[in-house]
């Protein structure tokens, strides 16, 4: 955790800073995994950041790319976590 840095014009960072899990739960997915309520987190995880002006190619190309890189992962769910 100490690697990862947040910044973000239009988010204030200070509650991710505070506590990684706000923005990332892997602390609290690993936990859940442990006590058997998930099964382990994937490998790679994806983010996307807000205010995106022009969604188009997010929609169109960026979130297709993400959910079949996924499929191919074997991910069977995913934890949206708005920041």
């Amino acid at each position: 955790e100490s690697d990862v840095r947040l910044y973000h014009l239009h988010i204030d960072p200070r509650f991710g800073q505070a506590d990684l899990d706000v923005v990332l739960p892997m602390r609290r997915l690993t936990e859940l995994a442990h006590e058997g309520v998930v099964r382990q987190p994937a490998a790679r995880h994806y983010s996307i950041m807000g205010y995106i002006l022009e969604p188009d190619v997010l929609v169109g190309e960026t979130a297709p790319a993400i959910a079949e890189r996924m499929r191919a992962d074997g991910v069977d769910a995913a934890a949206l976590v708005p920041a």
